[in-house]
């Protein structure tokens, strides 16, 4: 019987390695090419502010002008924020190699403006919690994807921190409109918040204001 030498071993290893990171670009990309197809582009509102096209899943539920901001508790997710209507929420089964994913969201629009919330479940085909290599992937492939899922050109990055989770805050804009998010990965699944409006305006304190609203769970 041939030895296995250490390189061979590494070797070994090293393939392994790279096959599964392979494996979880996949998984994860199947959620990425669901995003990018969650918004179809822009168009005008009723009072002329431009506003967001959702494909029929997602439609936001529409607010009455002048709506004040509430918490909206998601008891379930142990989240929750600061949206100014009650938010339609949609569902997503995103088939992969290893199993489901179940995605979440939860959107209103006011004025043109959309607000959403959306939680990826990675539970169903991740044994353990979100960390190491795999979290990464899942956060650099969800930020990609949202900036595909809104045609915009990313603009500024930076980290992030809440209730002992690290996370990136992100702003894009394509010219016309712009998208300020927050993601997060708490154990198995991934958090997203995210406002769109128009790009001389998208720095409105009630835009920072509801991301700032954002609750989700404790990091262990």
């Amino acid at each position: 019987m041939t030895a296995i030498t250490p390189t061979k071993r590494r070797r070994r290893i090293g393939l392994f390695i790279g096959a599964l990171i392979v494996v979880l670009i996949a998984v994860v990309g199947g959620v990425a090419l669901l995003l990018s197809t969650a918004v179809s582009g822009a168009a005008a509102s009723s009072n002329g502010t431009p506003g967001i096209v959702a494909t029929a899943t997602l439609v936001a539920s529409l607010c009455s002008s002048g709506a004040a901001p509430a918490q909206y508790a998601i008891p379930q997710e142990s989240a929750g924020a600061d949206f100014p209507c009650p938010p339609t929420r949609g569902v997503r089964q995103v088939s992969t190699p290893l199993g489901n994913i179940e995605v979440i969201y939860y959107v209103s629009e006011l004025e043109g403006i959309r607000y959403e919330v959306m939680i990826s479940d990675y539970g169903t085909v991740f044994g353990g919690d979100l960390t190491g290599i795999l979290r990464a992937i899942v956060m650099d492939r969800t930020r990609a994807s949202t900036l595909e899922e809104y045609l915009m050109q990313e603009r500024s990055k930076e980290e992030v921190t809440l209730n002992n989770s690290s996370g990136v805050s992100v702003s894009a804009d394509d010219g016309k409109l712009a998208v300020n998010f927050k993601l997060y990965v708490v154990g198995k699944k991934l958090y997203r918040i995210a406002v769109v409006a128009p790009l001389a305006s998208i720095n409105d304190p009630l835009y920072a204001s509801f991301l700032d609203s954002f609750t989700i769970p404790d990091a262990k």
